[in-house]
């Protein structure tokens, strides 16, 4: 995502990449591997943090928006259309 970096003598356009490890836990607290449909709870923690000059030629005026991939395999339910 797009974000401004304070330097010290105006702001620049940075590109922010937080890159996050989720796990899944049942309702005993032992992590969900599979079905995520037994998911009580859930927990996200900051992998690494990058920041990076947007591209030469990607537009100041459109955001670098979020960049995902989402392992089919590991979902137990059909995606929505």
């Amino acid at each position: 995502m797009w974000a401004n970096w304070h330097g010290a003598t105006s702001n620049q356009r940075v590109v922010l990449t937080v890159n996050t490890q989720t796990t899944f836990f049942d309702k005993h607290g032992k992590p969900v591997n599979a079905n995520l449909s037994k998911a009580t709870r859930v927990e996200e923690r900051i992998a690494s943090v990058t920041i990076e000059p947007p591209e030469k030629d990607q537009p100041g005026i459109v955001p670098g928006g979020f960049k995902h991939a989402v392992d089919l395999s590991v979902c137990s339910m059909k995606p929505i259309s």
